[in-house]
């Protein structure tokens, strides 16, 4: 039952990055377009791949590279919204960063739950938490009164929560699985 916890967890990472992919790349080649726009693509598809594919294969790297990692986008993604004027201009003119900055690394992550199933499930259950935090936290700090519990599923970086939290909780649930004591055997009536 752990194993296919694990599965699923990372099946809907997969397919949460995957949409994203073909969204975002969708984008990045309409506006710019051309080598740019597959330069765009490639700067973050490339360390998406590299960072699930050593997760996935060597987790001692993957493990000690994503916790950083989770670390550094939860905190921009948090503090980011209460900086300047002039620098949240420029995050939201460059596109959807955190969202693919989270993808990234959730995805990652969620590889990492195969084989290092307890700090992956908190890693992601951690991160969800804090992104959504952090689309409250950037709706707070445009002037609105945060974006409700529905209004958290209508940003890029909202979307994320939802999946990266059942993910992190499957993957927590299917490491108490494998790590529960076995019960006691019943004791057997003596007969006399």
């Amino acid at each position: 039952m752990a194993l296919v916890m694990k599965r699923i967890a990372l099946g809907g990472m997969l397919l949460i990055g995957t949409l994203t992919v073909l969204i975002a790349v969708g984008y990045a080649m309409d506006d710019p377009g051309g080598w740019a726009g597959a330069a765009i693509s490639a700067a973050w598809v490339v360390p998406t791949v590299l960072l699930t594919w050593a997760a996935w294969t060597r987790p001692a790297l993957g493990a000690r590279i994503l916790v950083p990692l989770v670390v550094l986008v939860a905190l921009a993604r948090v503090v980011l919204p209460f900086a300047s004027e002039r620098l949240r201009e420029f995050v939201d003119g460059v596109g959807p960063v955190f969202a693919l900055a989270t993808v990234a690394v959730a995805v990652a992550t969620a590889a990492l739950g195969l084989h290092r199933t307890g700090i992956a499930g908190w890693l992601l259950a951690c991160l969800a938490i804090i992104n959504g935090a952090g689309v409250y936290a950037q709706d707070v700090a445009r002037g609105g009164g945060g974006p409700g519990p529905l209004g958290l599923l209508s940003t890029s970086g909202g979307v994320l929560t939802l999946p990266m939290l059942v993910a992190g909780a499957l993957l927590v649930a299917a490491d108490r699985l494998e790590h529960r004591r076995p019960s006691a055997p019943a004791s057997r009536p003596t007969h006399v």
